[in-house]
């Protein structure tokens, strides 16, 4: 995933975002951002921690 606060935009799926949406709700420490999403290389996991602040 690249995942962070202005990314390029590209197609992604349905499937990716859910589980996006999913690991940032169960991660407390993301609030309070604007977060666009794409496809990338990265691991969900690593993409929603690396912002966290």
């Amino acid at each position: 995933m690249s995942l962070g606060p202005a990314e390029s935009h590209d197609e992604i799926s349905r499937e990716d975002v859910a589980a996006t949406l999913a690991e940032l709700l169960h991660e407390p420490r993301i609030g309070r951002q604007i977060l666009e999403l794409n496809t990338g290389a990265t691991p969900l996991g690593e993409a929603v921690h690396a912002n966290i602040r």
